[in-house]
């Protein structure tokens, strides 16, 4: 704790804080680490791109948004297992790119 009136500076603050607030300073391929830079839609892998997508696409102007059961069926075509495909929308999900919506079975697309 910091006494008042002990008249020395206080050590350690407002130090981080231009340090955050600009990025002037810090290399370009640092800042280009944001959502969907280099990683497709923000979902850092093909399975969550493919998730994403079918979701996007399905999911457009429906508020119900698209069943767990129709994701697994589509992208099982496509060479991806179900196990891995729930561990794909339990991560976009848990990462805020998807949410549930009329129950743990039907997910949109968190725009």
């Amino acid at each position: 704790h910091l006494k008042a009136g002990s008249g020395g500076p206080a050590v350690g603050m407002g130090y981080g804080i231009g340090n955050v607030a600009s990025a002037s300073h810090v290399p370009p391929i640092q800042q280009q680490h944001g959502v969907g830079a280099g990683q497709g839609l923000g979902g850092g892998s093909p399975l969550n791109d493919s998730v994403l997508q079918y979701i996007m696409s399905a999911g457009e102007g429906s508020d119900s948004g698209v069943n767990i059961n129709d994701i697994i069926g589509n992208l099982s075509n496509k060479g991806f297992s179900a196990n891995d495909i729930r561990n794909a929308i339990n991560h976009l999900s848990n990462e805020g790119h998807i949410y549930s919506t009329i129950d743990e079975n039907h997910y949109q697309y968190a725009c």
